[in-house]
């Protein structure tokens, strides 16, 4: 993949800053976010599905306030109902209404994806990144453990740590994030490596800047690209786990609902009630689809060889 830098003033102090590059430092970087997302439109697949995961989130947290049934309350009088004016996509198997368990669901699904892609990037990106600056024996030690939690089964590993730790939705995405960064350890540390050696990289620190200021200010700023688009794989990945935990029940603690726990649920009716699962089925694949689009348009937008 080609790299797409931020061109930084090279006239740096100590401080890692001149005072007089502030205007020219935020004009650079509107520039650069402009041509990213012309770049970025380009592409309208994408561009739909980040349309499509913005609704997503906007339904996540306004739909829970104004939906009109409890994914608590049970109603045994309106069991397996088929979509009607009252129950838009039906009811479950203890009478209630799937649109508020999808809803829900889709809440506990973002909150896990982005919880545990926040977690892969606090960790994996400072181990990549300390790794590939420091260079030596650090690099060694810290890239031989990356290789061992690469080798060994993440979803395992997630499996054992909601085990120990419990099942609720901050241990799972805990438990996910905790497993899955020596990716994204790896990426960073490549970034940095193929950064660090540059000439503005050289001069500040010629200049004295501390390790602190080139790796925040200099090396992680133009190393962003090929994590935004690592995260967003992540996040539809992390989601899958968690469905993956809910099917063969490790997931989120009923009543919760869960995706996972939906269509497992729903996958004992398919014949008498296929509703139960062809609703849960299809936006979570819907979901996935569309952070899988938007990744690949922020591979295409990232990548210098593509005309501005």
């Amino acid at each position: 993949m080609g790299e797409f830098t931020i061109p930084v003033n090279k006239n740096i102090d100590s401080g890692g800053k001149p005072p007089s590059a502030e205007h020219s430092d935020k004009t650079t970087r509107r520039s650069y976010f402009g041509v990213l997302w012309r770049r970025f439109k380009r592409n309208k697949i994408s561009l739909i599905s980040l349309y499509f995961i913005v609704f997503l989130i906007a339904l996540a947290i306004v739909g829970p306030l104004i939906l009109p049934f409890d994914y608590k309350t049970m109603d045994y009088t309106a069991l397996y109902q088929k979509p009607s004016l009252k129950h838009w996509m039906g009811t479950d198997d203890g009478g209630r209404d799937m649109l508020t368990l999808i809803i829900y669901g889709l809440r506990n699904a973002l909150i896990v994806g982005f919880g545990a892609g926040l977690v892969e990037i606090l960790i994996g990106v400072t181990i990549g990144a300390l790794a590939g600056y420091f260079g030596g024996r650090l690099d060694n030690i810290l890239m031989r453990f990356v290789d061992i939690m690469f080798a060994l089964p993440s979803f395992l590993l997630s499996l054992m740590l909601v085990v120990v730790l419990g099942r609720n939705l901050f241990t799972i995405l805990l438990a996910i994030g905790l497993t899955s960064w020596a990716g994204m350890a790896r990426l960073a540390r490549a970034q940095v490596l193929s950064i660090k050696q540059v000439d503005y990289i050289e001069a500040a620190r010629s200049l004295g800047a501390s390790n602190s200021v080139i790796i925040f200010r200099y090396v992680l700023p133009n190393a962003v690209g090929p994590i935004f688009v690592s995260l967003s794989f992540n996040i539809p990945g992390a989601m899958m786990v968690e469905s993956g935990l809910s099917l063969i029940g490790l997931g989120i603690m009923p009543p919760m609902p869960s995706w996972g726990a939906l269509i497992n649920i729903g996958s004992r009716f398919i014949l008498s009630t296929p509703h139960l699962i062809l609703y849960p089925a299809i936006t979570f694949a819907l979901t996935i689809l569309a952070f899988t689009f938007v990744g690949d348009g922020l591979r295409d937008a990232f990548d210098a060889k593509q005309s501005d």
